[in-house]
């Protein structure tokens, strides 16, 4: 397979922005794309729905640099917001990226960096570093082995051909990674960077939010994870292999974890460790209080 450096050397990536009502960071965010070393890119700015002043601060930075773009939806809805972005999206490359998040200067270069010479079904992913004003939440680098892959959606970029796979995002799902990872995983060629090259902001603000009250974080992550149904429909006469080794077991594991059966996920077969225990955690109240109790032990590393 032909890969993009022969025919771009230094190619376009198009950085993707979904934004509701992120006055208060995305000045940051911007400023942090337009301190990338790497200057092949595009920044799309969908705003949905947003009533604060979040076009207000865009519309400033759209007059400083024409590599910038905003467009608007009426209605709040991130996948949609995602989807017009790919819409017009002109790059060899895509990635996600937050309202609230930041890019080391450096994330781009190293991101597109280890893609030379790969074929279109290749993809980067790198470390996550968080960023929060409380201690318990900053400076954790996921994950906590920096040599394996991070699929959260800001830490991926991917080819055009990837994200015709990709796109469009189901409108009634929440966010981006789930379904993203689940189609890389499938179809893609893992390169990674094992550097902390996404800053992920937590604030009270996030909409997955962080010291949630079980009851709606598990109603949260149960729709999330609704990404492994909507995949199976998408695929179950295809034959796809990754259905069987991967998608099959997980929903397994979910409907026991939907009934609060720990015993019932345990014994799943060919349930990943990681995913069993995960999904114990939103089975009760105290696997949840445990879960958030030794979250800097369980769930990163030391700052970096």
């Amino acid at each position: 397979m032909q890969s993009i450096e022969q025919s771009d050397a230094n190619p376009k990536v198009s950085v993707l922005l979904a934004v509701h009502n992120g006055a208060e960071f995305i000045g940051e965010a911007i400023e942090s794309i337009l301190a990338q070393h790497y200057t092949s890119w595009e920044l799309i700015i969908v705003d949905n729905g947003s009533t604060d002043k979040t076009a207000e601060v865009c519309s400033r930075y759209v007059q400083i640099d024409s590599r910038i773009r905003f467009e608007s939806i009426p209605e709040k809805n991130k996948n949609k917001a995602y989807n017009r972005g790919y819409q017009i999206a002109s790059g060899a490359y895509l990635c996600f990226f937050g309202a609230d998040d930041l890019l080391p200067p450096n994330s781009l270069s190293e991101r597109v960096s280890i893609l030379r010479g790969c074929g279109a079904d290749a993809f980067s992913t790198c470390c996550l570093q968080t960023v929060s004003e409380d201690a318990k939440y900053d400076g954790l680098v996921f994950p906590r082995n920096k040599m394996r892959p991070n699929y959260s959606g800001g830490s991926v970029l991917f080819s055009k051909s990837l994200a015709s796979q990709i796109f469009p995002l189901p409108v009634d799902q929440p966010n981006e990674d789930t379904w993203t990872l689940l189609h890389l995983r499938a179809f893609g060629v893992n390169r990674h960077v094992p550097k902390a090259l996404y800053r992920y902001r937590i604030h009270k603000g996030n909409s997955y939010g962080y010291g949630m009250a079980f009851g709606e974080k598990r109603s949260q992550y149960l729709r999330r994870m609704r990404a492994y149904e909507l995949f199976h429909e998408k695929f179950r006469q295809s034959g796809l292999a990754f259905l069987e080794s991967d998608v099959v077991p997980f929903l397994n594991g979910l409907r026991a974890a939907t009934r609060g059966s720990i015993p019932g996920i345990m014994f799943v077969k060919g349930l990943r460790i990681q995913n069993k225990l995960v999904l114990a955690y939103y089975c009760s109240p105290t696997m949840y209080r445990i879960r958030n109790f030794y979250f800097r032990t369980l769930s990163g590393g030391v700052a970096w």
